[in-house]
């Protein structure tokens, strides 16, 4: 399979890959991951600087900036392409293949309670989210049936949070999740179980 290209920092601008590889920002590649190949999604986190602070304007860069690899299925890839409320969080991909996923999200001052840190509810979110792509990215449609949040440490404004959902075990059609939610730093933010059930049929037909 191959991912749908979601996203690119950086137009125009090459990166170095794999073995030393350049390759044009924003190509759409595809590499081994197990017994599948999935889409990648090559993206320059920030544009390199001369050693006098100005921009470099050329197109073959050199030092490199830093790469980003988003691996998804072409299943995440829809989802997330029709998933509004990740949009408006400005929830990202990183890696999604059946049974694990990462997402990321930068806590704004929107998404703050009435004490100035992180909702509750915007953090269940970020590790939903993380769960249902940990689920879907098989292309067979899965819902969550039940989830319980622990809220170990309080986000703030400007926080990177990262959830990482991996499935820990299956019986019949229904998996079992546990999600971590860490901020920059790697401290634990929140901890979720979750629970999902297979209905089948495939994402991307949706």
């Amino acid at each position: 399979m191959r991912g749908e290209l979601i996203r690119c920092t950086s137009v125009g601008l090459l990166c170095d890959v794999t073995g030393g590889v350049r390759r044009e920002c924003g190509e759409r590649l595809s590499v081994p991951m197990g017994e599948s190949e999935v889409g990648v999604v090559v993206a320059c986190a920030a544009s390199p600087v001369l050693a006098d602070g100005r921009p470099h304007r050329t197109s073959y860069l050199r030092p490199m900036s830093k790469v980003v690899l988003v691996v998804m299925t072409d299943a995440s890839a829809a989802m997330h392409q029709r998933d509004h409320v990740a949009e408006e969080l400005g929830i990202e991909i990183i890696h999604a293949e059946v049974g694990l996923a990462v997402v990321s999200m930068k806590v704004e001052e929107r998404m703050t309670n009435g004490l100035g840190v992180c909702h509750g509810g915007v953090l269940f979110t970020l590790a939903d989210t993380a769960m249902a792509h940990a689920s879907n990215a098989g292309n067979e449609r899965t819902l969550s049936t039940t989830a319980s949040i622990e809220w170990i440490s309080v986000a703030r404004i400007g926080d990177h949070l990262v959830a990482t959902s991996r499935a820990v075990a299956q019986r019949g059609r229904n998996t079992v999740h546990d999600i971590a939610v860490n901020n920059g730093d790697g401290d634990t933010v929140a901890l979720v179980r979750g629970q999902t059930l297979t209905l089948g049929g495939p994402v991307l037909d949706v």
